[in-house]
């Protein structure tokens, strides 16, 4: 078993193993993410418009979540790490 539960390191990218309405929320925000990019690619295509601006501007409104949630783990780390 884990030796220092406080560690949040021992945890990062397995918080959605430990519940399950979070592995489902986290499973709900990247296909939705990835339907909102696919379905502007697929409006551009049937217009005949290539707008790789558009689709990157849709990714990173679609993914803002994770880079907060990236954020908050360096946070958490840096202050971790400024204690010992």
């Amino acid at each position: 078993m884990l030796e220092n539960v406080a560690d949040t390191s021992a945890f990062l990218g397995l918080e959605h193993c430990l519940s399950k309405s979070t592995y489902i929320e986290r499973t709900q925000k990247r296909r939705s993410s990835i339907e909102a990019v696919l379905h502007e690619h697929h409006r551009q295509l049937s217009l005949g418009v290539n707008g790789p601006t558009i689709l990157a501007n849709i990714s990173a409104a679609e993914y803002a979540w994770a880079r907060e949630r990236a954020r908050t783990i360096d946070l958490l780390h840096s202050e971790e790490e400024a204690r010992f």
